[in-house]
């Protein structure tokens, strides 16, 4: 992916996490990208970096990033990047995530629930709902149940919906 498609991921005025409205790209590098940030509630400014391609679905490069912030998070000093937050994605059972999605953690894609192909989601998808984010997010209620009765998606968005009531 080149630079000017990452850029495309989350163009300026895209809102992350619900609390960071990405301003531009600062850079990318062999794991990811990084993008400059303001916190809204905040009125700050943040580096946020995203782990994206192979390295977003690999063990080991997750285990590396973590480790990473939670070592540059210790170091003192006056050049050396602060790391004030951290988090990752869960993915319920028998979930579906579309081909080319990016998931901006921390959120859950909830058991049964879907995602649409090339959607940049950056906010949560109950169980059982479709998470279509391609500028601004859009959660389906129920449509895993009226589309595909009779699959594991479905039985498990049936099992897990009765608690959203």
């Amino acid at each position: 992916m080149s630079a000017a498609e990452a850029q495309d991921r989350f163009p300026p005025g895209t809102v992350l996490a619900g609390r960071f409205r990405v301003e531009r790209m600062l850079g990318r590098g062999g794991m990811g990208a990084v993008y400059g940030a303001l916190h809204l509630q905040l009125g700050q400014y943040f580096a946020i970096k995203i782990l994206q391609g192979e390295a977003a679905r690999d063990p080991d490069s997750i285990a590396r990033f973590k480790q990473e912030a939670q070592i540059a998070s210790r170091l003192p000093g006056p050049n050396v990047v602060r790391v004030h937050d951290l988090g990752q994605t869960e993915v319920g059972e028998n979930a579906f995530i579309g081909s080319n999605t990016v998931l901006v953690a921390p959120l859950t894609v909830g058991p049964g629930a879907y995602t649409a192909a090339g959607s940049a989601i950056s906010e949560d998808v109950p169980a059982g709902d479709l998470g279509v984010a391609r500028g601004r997010q859009h959660n389906s209620d129920g449509w895993v149940l009226r589309n595909r009765e009779g699959t594991r998606s479905a039985e498990a968005a049936t099992r897990n919906r009765a608690g959203r009531s």
